[in-house]
């Protein structure tokens, strides 16, 4: 049996390994980013005019491992046909000359910024478990 100390450094060696385990960070982000993408689909329908619909499908959360993080956004891939239609959101959420803002996006991260962080960390804790 190992003696506490060298128990304790082989127990956050395990957890360390856990946490930085790719796999694990893309089911934290995408636990988050799904909170998030749901609240601003909420937002823009909530306060937009819907005639086709497609700005309400191009709002979507996706994990670039890459980078390793979760983007929230309009659109998708380049060359689908969401990103193709997303654009559009960002006159929506901004507004432009002739148009007024209607930001949903923004509003999503400020009221459910906090529930997203929840989901990645009970991610986290069943990892640990």
């Amino acid at each position: 049996m190992k003696d506490g100390f060298l128990q304790y450094a082989d127990d956050l060696s395990k957890i360390a390994a856990k946490i930085t385990d790719a796999k694990v960070k893309e089911r934290a982000c995408e636990a988050a980013g799904k909170v998030l993408a749901d609240e601003a689909l909420r937002n823009a329908q909530r306060q937009l005019h819907r005639r086709s619909g497609r700005l309400f499908k191009s709002i979507v959360a996706e994990y670039d491992p890459a980078e390793e993080a979760e983007y929230v956004g309009w659109g998708g891939e380049l060359n689908s046909t969401k990103s193709a239609h997303g654009y559009y959101g960002f006159f929506h959420e901004y507004g432009t000359m002739k148009m007024r803002p209607s930001p949903h996006m923004r509003p999503a991260m400020d009221s459910k910024g906090e529930k997203a962080l929840d989901e990645m960390i009970k991610v986290y804790q069943k990892e640990m478990e």
